[in-house]
């Protein structure tokens, strides 16, 4: 199979064309900065390609599949939550669709969706745009399709888990709102492994996917789990009130860092657990929990 994987210089995308490529498939690795050749594609979703743009260049390339991983937590500059997560990808979807491609996965994010439930963040409300354009496509052009929703992902090149560690290894770590804060971490390698389960699916998936770490823990709990890996003993753990720490989250939006803003702040305030955690279907296992990924796969 020839999957094209957006986004793979990313935490996600990155895993799923390692993944895939030790599966014996062939990747052609989309991204900003990757040149034109067989094994790679110019993906800018800020350049305002349309569909037809895409259907030129995937037709006879022979893509059987597509992954999109391209997101930000933050934006800046051309990098809009409106052309990365909504325009962008829902005119590749569409021409990808053209160009006979014949299933896309497309990585949202845990939250997201219609129901009362669901945030209302931008972040959260750009990511269903392009859900929902690609669930159309489905059932206007037939194509197959999923989009899985994971929780809080960590691993390699995960921009959280490297601000976690940043944060853990201090003598003092803040907590917002106390840490009670409810969340599910899941492994990058446990999500790439169920995107690749999806693309060498036999039959028609056509569905959402939650993902989610084995159980629920606290926010707190998560950050001494990050502070164990990195073979430190107890901290000295100092509540900050909300209010205070929105501040600081909005005062954060202008450092070089892309982890905390006040969408993300929101997204821990609402909870990132999962009530349809289908993690442990895809896999044909339980996924992996913080404690026993610690020795046995990178956590950042």
């Amino acid at each position: 199979m020839k999957v094209l994987v957006c986004g793979a210089s990313g935490c996600i995308g990155g895993a799923v064309a390692r993944l895939l490529r030790e599966r014996g498939h062939q990747v052609v690795e989309g991204g900003r900065s990757m040149p034109a050749d067989a094994g790679h594609l110019p993906v800018d979703y800020t350049a305002g390609h349309d569909a037809a743009h895409w259907a030129r260049c995937l037709s006879g390339k022979g893509v059987d599949a597509l992954v999109n991983a391209v997101g930000v937590l933050l934006p800046s500059g051309r990098n809009t939550y409106d052309a990365v997560h909504a325009r962008g990808p829902s005119a590749l979807f569409d021409g990808a669709a053209q160009a006979g491609v014949r299933r896309i996965v497309q990585v949202s994010a845990l939250g997201v969706g219609h129901g009362p439930d669901a945030l209302r963040t931008r972040y959260a409300t750009s990511k269903l745009e392009a859900d929902d354009a690609l669930r159309a496509l489905g059932a206007t052009r037939g194509i197959d399709w999923a989009i899985v929703r994971p929780s809080l992902v960590y691993g390699p090149r995960s921009q959280s888990a490297g601000l976690f560690r940043l944060m853990t290894r201090l003598p003092v770590i803040g907590l917002p709102g106390g840490g009670q804060q409810a969340v599910q971490p899941i492994h990058v390698d446990d999500v790439a492994e169920v995107i690749a389960n999806m693309l060498e699916h036999a039959q028609p998936i056509a569905r959402e996917v939650e993902l989610a770490g084995p159980r629920p823990m606290r926010y707190r709990d998560m950050l001494a789990g990050f502070r164990r890996a990195q073979g430190l003993g107890q901290a000295l753990w100092l509540p900050v009130p909300m209010p205070a720490m929105k501040l600081t989250a909005w005062l954060a939006q202008a450092l070089p860092q892309q982890a905390l803003s006040p969408d993300t702040l929101t997204m821990l305030e609402h909870g990132n657990t999962s009530k349809h955690n289908g993690a442990a279907q895809w896999l044909g296992r339980e996924p992996l929990a913080m404690d026993e990924a610690v020795g046995r796969r990178p956590l950042w």
